[in-house]
């Protein structure tokens, strides 16, 4: 991630870990959880979780809802 400002994101580093490409995404946040179950309870709201909670995505990690991505493994 990186930052402009202190303690603002304004993008995320990527790389494709078959050809090695990097990019960057401009992003405004970051929100990360851990955990077995899904940890998506704050965005319920916006209707991108599915029945089990989980966030379904397409291959750019993009949801149903435009600018919102979810990144690997939240799916």
């Amino acid at each position: 991630m990186k930052s402009k400002e202190k303690r603002k994101v304004s993008s995320i580093e990527i790389r494709n870990v078959k050809t090695g490409e990097e990019s960057s995404i401009p992003a405004d946040g970051v929100f990360i959880y851990v955990g077995m179950l899904p940890q998506n309870t704050r965005f319920r709201d916006l209707g991108i979780t599915n029945e089990a909670g989980y966030i379904p995505t397409n291959e750019k990690l993009a949801t149903s809802v435009p600018g919102i991505f979810c990144g690997w493994r939240c799916t």
